[in-house]
Formats: C-alpha cells, structure tokens, sequence
C-alpha cells in the first residue's frame, strides 16, 4: 500500500473513531494493515522539563495542564522525555523506536488559548550529532527519518502565553509493505 493511500485510508478510520483520549489500542480497528504499532506517551509532569519560571505544568485527568505567563524570552520551550533542553546534544534516550524503513504518524492532542502557540518538534539524532528538525504543524502528521537517524527527542516550543492542555502524544509505526514487529 503507497504512503498516499496509507494516509487516506488512516484518515478515514481516524475521523470514525475521533476520542482516542480514553480510548486504549485494542479498541481501534487497524486491521487493513498488519504494520501498525502504536506508542502512547504518558502525560505525567515528571515527563516533561522547563527551565523558564515562566512555565508551569502538572498532570490532571492523564492530560498536561501548561501554563506560560507574558515573558520576554526569545525562545521558550517544553521538553518530553529528556530532562534537558540542550537540542545539539544526543538524548540519552529515543523518545521512541527509530526503525529503518519505518515511517510514523505523529498524533499531538493541543488545545490552547489563542494567545499561545505550540510548535511540536521532533529532532533526529545521528551518531551523537543533531541532523534534522521536523516541525510537527498537523494534529496527526506522517513523518520519515533519515536513513542515518538513531534517536530523536520531542519538545514544543512555546510563543506566547496563556494556557493549554496536552492530551495525547503518539506515535503509529508504519512499514510500508507490511511486516511483523
């Protein structure tokens, strides 16, 4: 199945079965295709990372509350998964499985007050060197590595103030030509 079919077809199933928020895998229908593995991000505070005073966040009802107050700073962001917000070094840790040949739908549950702009990012790592952002801009965005990619981390970059709530961060594997994990 093409990448362009792929995405139409999960499109579909997708608007059929819009609440994912308490919804758990088995409860989605997926059968079209046996290449699909799905990672769901826990949302609890001790997950994310913000240096800035101006930022505040817990977890709540398995969702992030977020908070930024008016601030002055260039650049502001929210890290998930690593503890650290230094973009050229390589996280200990993937944020999740890099495959090769694997292609992922990227799933960010935001909403926020007009006043704020969230800009998921995803960065990919290389041998310890950062290679590539990718700029998640769609709430479910279909996203391929570089060959040479071997970790990646998320963060989202906050412009503005005002609040919002992270309710889902996942992540669909996709074998184009199916395959087993």
């Amino acid at each position: 199945m093409k990448q362009r079919q792929y995405k139409k077809k999960f499109e579909m199933i997708y608007q059929k079965e819009i609440d994912l928020k308490f919804a758990t895998v088995k409860d989605y229908n997926f059968s079209f295709f046996d290449s699909l593995k799905v990672h769901r991000m826990p949302l609890e505070d001790q997950h994310f990372y913000c240096p800035k005073r101006e930022v505040t966040f817990h977890s709540h009802m398995q969702q992030l509350e977020c908070e930024v107050e008016k601030n002055n700073h260039k650049m502001v962001y929210l890290s998930y998964g690593t503890l650290n917000n230094q973009f050229d070094k390589e996280p200990e840790e993937s944020i999740m499985p890099v495959i090769k040949g694997t292609s992922y739908y990227v799933r960010i549950g935001v909403e926020k007050d007009a006043t704020l702009q969230i800009v998921p990012i995803i960065v990919e790592y290389s041998a310890g060197k950062k290679i590539k952002l990718n700029k998640v801009t769609e709430p479910d965005e279909l996203i391929s590595f570089e060959e040479s990619t071997d970790k990646c981390r998320l963060t989202f970059k906050l412009i503005g103030f005002g609040h919002a709530t992270i309710s889902d961060i996942s992540f669909f594997e996709y074998r184009e030509g199916g395959g087993s994990y």
